[in-house]
């Protein structure tokens, strides 16, 4: 029985292990409990400038000529694709459409973590039951062309980045700290990009082009979903960037930017750009969850204004799931738009 005194809503772990018989003790067990939180809000409000700054970025993103390009093409009838966005750069993903009779629904997918994807993945995917009916676009975040072929060539070619680029994550900082100056400014950008390109191909059918992703997918699926005309319906699992000004209060944060520009940080907390989404959300919340703590997701999940669904998992962290949840999450697809 552990007692204790919150002053205000939000989430308490608890953590047990039996001492058994020769005096050692057993795995540790963990469970969450969430206090009121559905009245849990981020520690500052956006910006003023925040739907400024955002319509101003894709107003200066169309004013650039997309230039999509098909860079390679790999067995399954996998291609990786490209674009110009902003800043001279370029975004990259690998693309499937099936062949045969459509029109065919399209899954977007951003990774989680490091984000990246490689050749063999993507092929993989193609060939895959779960995938093989249906187009996909496994978009790429790195700033550089997912060539790859193997994950751990993959892996190897971003931390390679990061310490050339003294960096302990490919969304900080490229320049002197304004929000511009995020990898993320252009990275969304050239996603929503990639996007219309995809849902310009044959066979792909526009009303049902639908989003998952987990941890930084989870909170890249804000953002694609906000931003995005073409998505349809977002999985966002455990999302990430959730309370971007939470440290300035003593409070979790996605975004987890203590740096000296943390406030630039703002335009890209996700709780922000949810109350621009107007397509049915499908979300899910790790109670134990200390990499996306379970405040910064209901500080996101509070802030949609649309259809929503929220899957609390009391006794999961990160990266794990209870048994019946991907049953659960593929009923809510089938549900929102026949699956």
């Amino acid at each position: 029985r552990v007692s204790f005194r919150l002053g205000e809503p939000s989430f308490v772990v608890c953590e047990a292990q039996a001492k058994l018989e020769d005096g050692k003790f057993g795995a540790p067990v963990r469970a969450g409990a969430g206090f009121d939180p559905q009245q849990i809000r981020t520690a500052l409000p956006p910006v003023k400038d925040f739907d400024a700054f955002w319509d101003a970025a894709f107003a200066e993103q169309n004013a650039i000529e997309p230039d999509f390009r098909a860079e390679g093409s790999y067995a399954n009838d996998v291609q990786l694709i490209s674009c110009r966005t902003v800043q001279g750069t370029r975004m990259y993903g690998f693309l499937h459409v099936p062949r045969g009779k459509g029109p065919f629904p399209l899954h977007v997918q951003v990774g989680g973590g490091d984000s990246y994807f490689c050749v063999d993945g993507a092929v993989d995917a193609a060939g895959s039951g779960e995938y093989a009916r249906q187009g996909f676009l496994f978009i790429h975040l790195p700033p550089w062309a997912p060539v790859a072929k193997t994950w751990q060539d993959a892996s190897a070619c971003h931390k390679r980045w990061c310490d050339e680029n003294k960096t302990p994550c490919l969304f900080r900082w490229k320049g002197d700290g304004g929000p511009k100056d995020r990898w993320f400014y252009r990275c969304i950008l050239g996603s929503c990009r990639l996007i219309d390109h995809a849902v310009s191909r044959p066979g792909v059918d526009r009303s049902r082009v639908y989003y998952i992703g987990g941890s930084t997918g989870g909170g890249y699926g804000v953002f694609l979903a906000a931003f995005s005309p073409h998505v349809r319906a977002a999985v966002c699992e455990g999302p990430n960037y959730g309370n971007a000004g939470g440290p300035s209060a003593g409070r979790p944060s996605g975004e987890d930017d203590r740096g000296e520009h943390w406030r630039t940080s703002l335009y890209y907390d996700a709780a922000h750009c949810a109350p621009r989404i107007t397509c049915p959300v499908f979300m899910s919340c790790g109670f134990t969850d200390n990499s996306c703590c379970p405040e910064t997701v209901y500080c996101i999940y509070n802030a949609l204004r649309c259809r929503k669904v929220m899957y609390d998992k009391t006794e999961n962290g990160h990266g794990d799931v209870p048994k019946g949840y991907y049953a659960v999450r593929k009923a809510w697809l089938f549900d929102t738009f026949g699956m």
